[in-house]
Order: structure tokens, then C-alpha cells, then sequence
């Protein structure tokens, strides 16, 4: 600071004169006095006098203060002992002591004093936020450099001037400060529309306990500010108020941080994110369309194919292309665009799979238990899309013969807590798929993979249906672990690093469970 500090004291070159003056003045005075009071034989309280620019040259001038005090002291003690009083040295030295001992006490607490100012002056003036100081009737008495530097206006056109009044801050920012600033005081806000002037009028004391801390604001008080070449900034302002002891506003520190280039990066950030946004759902929607189109050239070739087998590996080819389409649809329709919820995919998955079989099939019912709020990313949706899909093909096709009625159901749940392995990450979380069919069951569920650290499964199969019936269960993947839906649920569990194991439901061996565990990400 060059002209002004902290309210009170100021330093410069102009204002060391006038207190040299004064000083020196005052010590004229002193030592007139003393003279004419030594020479009259009159009593020593007049050396009181000397106090007051011992004082002041001790509290301005500190270590400098003390050289003053001292040389005036013995200027004081010289005197004495000229004028023949040599019988009252020793009240002499009484009245020296007390002198130097005042300036010290005085230099001392100067010096103290200095030092807590000094760091207030760091603080204000190298914060790199413009910082107002303003008293309590809103003048303003301080302001850093800040303020120059970031728009341009300088404190001595500003100092003096009522801190809501100033015509840089549009009239609305200005209530709003106003409101957050002081509104709480027992003050009513007006604001003139025409000439954006914002007052107040009291309406009830406020009573606050003395050396009070303020309640700090639950809300960000943002503001524009017109710099001096017309620029618009926008600020986030914050304040602090000093009270004295009995709880009166004394001073007001506002800081106003300018976040305009922030406001600008967070524009540009949400553009981008929703550009990228609408690119990755055409993304999703294209890949979506385009495995739809696989479907119904699949569609169109199964109808003109005559062999029944070729249709039904058609008809598998179909379903699990299906099966990936509709992870690209529930992707592009979610708000997230990174996760889908399970349990709605699995309900849909399970219908639209059926209406390929409806002429096949008795009444079925299907059910999807487990975690409610369960949602996967697409690392992990493909994989569990694809083994539901092969799941639920082959408890169709082998699990219900006859149209025989009877229910497939499908829980999912996260373990809590999930166990710890060696080499698990702290982001993953271990899940249980389980998935069951009243069907007919299988005959060696051994044979079929049992359980596997990398395993496999799903659906029924009959051993005790007919010969007719265990030859048709010769396709059933679960009977035969070399069929080609079993490879592709061993790869797939592998990808999702879990283990299978299927066994049948019931004593009776009619239904079949199967048990897959894998890490996923949280």
C-alpha cells in the first residue's frame, strides 16, 4: 500500500512530515516548559509533558521511537542538573526512568502491533481477488490492487463512494449483494429501477451477542461486474464482518472473485459433453439398426429355407444378434449412455425371445428377480445378454416338450460384502446369476459341465420322456457340452471371469438351475 493501509494509521511521505512537526513541537514545548518550571523552582509534574511526544514517536516510529526517548531523556536529565538542582537527582532520575520505561512499553506494543497489520496488508494486497473494505454505513474505506488490475478502475476514484451505489455493478447484482450482504440486519431493501439505486431502512435492531461469529451464507452469491473498457465479468462474492464488543458493525471485507474464465470453460465443457453425448447415442442407434437389419435378412432367409434344421440355426443366429441390438437400443434410449438397468433388460429379453417360439411353446411364465437397482456396463451387459439368450433358447426348445406348461425364472444379486480373492480390484464387485426352468431337467448335469471354473449351462433336458423325446434331447446343449451354445457360454463366462455350475432344481429331476458367479465393476 502506498497511500492508505488499514483504516487508521497511514504511511507516506507527506504524513512523516506532518507527524515530524508535530513531534518536534510538542518536545519544544516540553523542554519551554521545564525550563521555565525548573527555573521558577516549581514542582516536576511538568516533565509530564514529555510523555505525550515520547508517545507518539514511540507508537509511529518504534525502534526509531526509543533513540528519540532516550535523547530526550537525557536532554530532560542535562537540564535539570544545569539549573543547580542537583539536590533533586534523584527525583530527576525517577522522572527518566518513567519516560523510558513508557516509550519501550509503547515501541513494544507498537511493534506487535505492526506486525498483525502487516500481515493483513500481505494478505489484502497480494490476494488475487479484488477486496473492498467498507464501514458501516457502506463507505468505502480500502480497496487492493486487484481491483485495478481486473477492471481497471482506480481506489482513489473509488474510496469515499457507497459500495452499493457504484455504477459498475448492475442495479440487480447490487440487491442481491445488498440483501445478502446486510439484509439480515434488521434493514428493509429498496432498489429504484430507474436509477438502479439500492437503499435501506431500518426496521428492528438486530441482537447479536458481542465478538459474535458470523453465520455463514448457504448460497454462492454470484455477480457481473463492467470492467473499464465495458467487458463483463462475472464474479462469486464473499464477505466478512468485523463487530466490536458490543456487537455493532464496525467494518465489512468483501472479496469478489472472478470466475468468468471459469463460466466459459464450464460452457464449453457441457457443449462438448453434449455434442459427444448425441455423437455416442448415434453411435448406439446406427449399431442398433444395423444388427436390426442382420436380423431381418436372417428373418427373410429362414422363410425360404425348407430345412427345418437350417431354420433353427438361423432362428439361434437370429436371436442372438437380437440379443446385442437390444443392448444398443436400451444404451442410446438411457440417460447415462454408459449403463443399462438389468433387470428391464432381462424382462424384455425373455418376451421378445418367446415370440419367436410362440407356436412351440404352452403357457410359460417368466420372472426376474433379484437386486432392483442393478446396472451394468456394456463390457458386462454383452456377455449376460448373450448366456441369458442361450439360456433361455434352449429351455424353449428342449425344456417344455409337448407345449408343456410351466415357469422360467432369472435372479441376479450383488454379494454383500463381496468376498476378497487374490487379485480382485477395488471397483469390482462380485454377482450371482442364477437361472432356473420347471422343465424336464437333465440327465447327467456332470456331463454337462457340472462345475467348471470357467463353465457353462442352461435349460433341460429329459431322460425319461420317450425314445422319441431322448433323441430330440440330443440338440440340448446342457446334455451335450460340445454343442456350440456351450462353447459360446464357456467363452463368455471366461470373459466375465466366473465360474458355472448347473445341476437339476428337485429330487425328481425335473428342472434345472444354474449357478454363474463373476466380477463386474461396481
Amino acid at each position: 500500500m502506498t497511500d492508505s493501509t488499514l483504516p487508521g494509521r497511514t504511511v507516506s511521505d507527506k504524513s512523516d512530515l506532518i507527524w515530524l512537526m508535530i513531534i518536534g513541537l510538542l518536545t519544544a514545548l516540553a523542554f519551554t516548559a521545564s525550563y521555565i518550571s525548573l527555573s521558577n523552582s516549581q514542582s516536576y509534574s511538568v516533565a509530564n509533558i514529555f510523555l505525550i511526544p515520547i508517545i507518539l514517536a514511540s507508537f509511529i516510529y518504534q525502534r526509531k521511537g526509543i533513540i528519540y526517548t532516550v535523547s530526550v531523556t537525557a536532554l530532560f536529565v542535562i537540564l535539570a542538573v544545569l539549573m543547580n538542582h542537583r539536590e533533586t537527582l534523584f527525583d530527576t532520575g525517577i522522572y527518566a526512568v518513567i519516560m523510558i520505561g513508557i516509550g519501550l512499553i509503547i515501541t513494544l506494543l507498537s511493534i506487535a502491533l505492526h506486525k498483525s497489520e502487516n500481515r493483513y496488508k500481505i494478505l489484502f494486497e497480494t490476494s488475487p481477488a479484488p477486496m473492498i473494505v467498507i464501514d458501516s454505513r457502506n463507505i468505502i474505506r480500502d480497496i487492493n490492487d486487484s481491483q485495478f488490475k481486473i477492471f481497471g478502475y482506480d481506489r482513489r476514484s473509488l474510496i469515499g463512494k457507497n459500495f452499493f451505489e457504484l455504477e459498475f455493478i448492475p442495479g440487480e447484482c447490487r440487491m442481491n449483494m445488498c440483501e445478502s450482504i446486510i439484509g439480515g440486519e434488521g434493514t428493509e431493501i429498496t432498489s429504484d429501477t430507474n436509477s438502479g439505486k439500492v437503499t435501506r431502512q431500518k426496521s428492528r435492531e438486530r441482537k447479536t451477542k458481542p465478538d459474535a461469529p458470523e453465520t455463514p451464507h448457504k448460497r454462492t452469491l454470484i455477480i457481473h461486474i463492467n470492467d473499464i473498457n465495458g467487458i463483463t465479468h462475472t464474479c462469486q462474492v464473499y464477505h466478512s464482518t468485523l463487530r466490536n464488543e458490543y456487537g455493532t458493525v464496525e467494518l465489512r471485507i468483501i472479496g469478489m472473485l472472478d470466475i468468468t474464465d471459469n463460466v466459459i470453460a464450464q460452457k464449453n465443457l457441457r457443449i462438448s459433453l453434449k455434442e459427444k453425448e448425441m455423437l455416442i447415442r448415434e453411435v448406439h442407434h446406427r449399431v442398433k439398426n444395423n444388427l436390426q437389419v442382420i436380423v431381418s435378412l436372417l428373418k427373410l432367409q429362414m422363410n425360404r429355407t425348407e430345412d427345418e434344421q437350417a431354420c433353427e440355426t438361423l432362428r439361434d443366429c437370429q436371436t442372438r444378434i437380437y440379443s446385442m441390438a437390444m443392448v444398443h437400443e436400451k444404451l442410446y434410449r438411457s440417460e447415462g449412455l454408459a449403463e443399462i438397468d438389468v433387470r428391464e433388460y432381462l424382462e424384455n429379453l425373455a418376451r421378445n425371445i418367446m415370440i419367436e417360439y410362440s407356436e412351440k411353446l404352452g403357457d410359460i411364465s417368466i420372472e426376474v428377480t433379484g437386486d432392483s437397482d442393478l446396472s451394468f456396463d456394456l463390457d458386462t451387459i454383452v456377455p449376460c445378454a448373450l448366456i441369458t439368450n442361450e439360456l433361455i433358447t434352449n429351455s424353449y426348445k428342449y425344456a417344455f416338450p409337448d407345449k408343456r406348461a410351466g415357469r422360467i425364472s432369472r435372479d441376479l444379486s450383488m454379494q454383500k460384502p463381496a468376498p476378497a480373492q487374490e487379485g480382485d480390484a477395488e471397483n469390482e464387485a462380485h454377482y450371482i446369476y442364477t437361472y432356473r426352468d420347471t422343465g424336464v431337467g437333465i440327465r447327467n448335469p456332470a456331463a454337462a459341465g457340472g462345475a467348471e471354473g470357467s463353465g457353462e449351462g442352461t435349460g433341460a433336458g429329459a431322460d425319461g420322456a420317450g425314445g422319441s423325446q431322448k433323441q430330440k434331447n440330443a440338440g440340448n446343449l446342457l446334455n451335450n457340452p460340445d454343442t456350440l451354445g456351450m462353447k459360446i457360454i464357456r467363452s463368455l463366462v471366461r470373459q466375465l471371469n466366473g465360474v458355472i455350475e448347473i445341476k437339476n432344481s428337485g429330487e425328481s429331476s425335473e428342472g434345472t438351475e444354474i449357478i454363474i458367479n463373476f466380477r463386474g465393476k461396481l
